[in-house]
């Protein structure tokens, strides 16, 4: 899908540093967050395809939220969540201010 067909703002994490999303018990790195969805990297429970989860993700500026999400597909290791709720836009920004203060040189992708 190319970029402008994106519905949501996405924050790209670098791999020094990321959001965890704890499901069932098992922690997780988040690769990409968005207000709509959500890519977690490692190794994954097999989850049914349209299956709704209940976690909470732990995001870089400290705060835990309790976060409903429907597990897409697995792409290229990483699991692909849609239908998120429990993040706001205003939450996604900090997230997307903080990297800016802390890692200046990183750039997206």
């Amino acid at each position: 899908m190319s970029d402008e067909r994106r519905q949501f703002f996405r924050v790209r994490y670098p791999s020094v540093e990321r959001p965890e999303i704890e499901i069932a018990g098992g922690r997780y790195d988040v690769v990409e967050l968005s207000e709509g969805g959500l890519r977690v990297l490692g190794d994954f429970v097999e989850l049914e395809s349209t299956q709704q989860i209940e976690a909470t993700l732990r995001l870089l500026s400290g705060d835990a939220l309790a976060i409903t999400a429907t597990f897409s597909r697995i792409e290229e290791g990483e699991a692909i969540f849609d239908h998120l709720r429990g993040i706001s836009f205003g939450e996604m920004m900090n997230e997307q201010r903080y990297l800016i203060r802390k890692y200046p040189a990183i750039k997206e992708g």
